[in-house]
């Protein structure tokens, strides 16, 4: 009987990339080093760039997928949090309802008329980026 596939956070596949690089070892290796499937293992080896760009771009490293959909939400994320970081750089604080409202000017700005900068949004938002404001 085939077992569950273990679903790693971001930090656990980082170490599994790390291990892969120093010791030069087998997907079985890693497979069961890690307690994953090899064919998982495969994959992670396959898409170690998309990983490694993500650990990179401070993404959540407690998700569990790398894989991002794509919303009509997405490029305003995107502008929101380049905001925050630059705003961020230069120390100015930003709450929650300051995001919210760039999060307004920039869906006007593409002519999202359907987005909402909800608190489920900002959330989102936060747990994506790993923000804490």
């Amino acid at each position: 009987m085939a077992s569950k596939r273990k679903h790693l956070t971001l930090t656990e596949k980082i170490k599994l990339l790390d291990f892969y690089q120093k010791e030069n070892v087998s997907a079985r290796t890693l497979a069961h080093k890690f307690g994953i499937g090899r064919t998982q293992a495969t994959d992670l080896i396959k898409n170690r760039e998309t990983i490694l760009k993500l650990w990179k771009s401070h993404g959540n490293d407690q998700m569990k997928t790398t894989k991002r959909r794509k919303t009509e939400s997405g490029n305003i994320n995107e502008v929101v949090y380049e905001w925050f970081c630059a705003a961020h750089a230069k120390n100015i604080p930003i709450s929650g309802p300051i995001l919210k409202e760039k999060a307004l000017q920039v869906s006007k700005e593409f002519e999202c008329e359907n987005f909402k900068a909800s608190n489920g949004w900002l959330d989102k938002l936060k747990s994506r980026y790993n923000i804490s404001c």
